[in-house]
């Protein structure tokens, strides 16, 4: 899984950021990292700062339906702006419309 970073005033690409999550543990101490680390959280808030909050994930999965069964519920909690989208795309559905 990675973070993508999507700054407005870079529209070649984003700034991308490998996260090495494979379970609910991994996702888990990344969370305890943000409440307890405060160069990790500090990192991160800069970096939401510099992209005003639009970012993106890409997310590998082995079996196909774990993808749909993701994207049904990033849906249900209103968090998804598409799927497979493109940079330029992101950035059209967020700061440009």
């Amino acid at each position: 899984m990675d973070v993508r970073f999507h700054v407005p005033e870079s529209p070649e690409e984003p700034i991308v950021k490998e996260l090495p999550v494979e379970s609910p543990e991994d996702l888990q101490r990344r969370k305890e990292l943000l409440g307890t680390s405060e160069e990790f959280r500090s990192m991160a808030e800069a970096l939401h700062e510099l992209c005003r909050g639009a970012h993106s994930h890409r997310v590998f999965v082995a079996d196909p339906s774990d993808k749909e069964r993701i994207v049904k519920e990033l849906e249900k909690l209103g968090f998804l702006i598409g799927v497979d989208l493109s940079h330029e795309e992101v950035l059209d559905r967020t700061f440009r419309n």
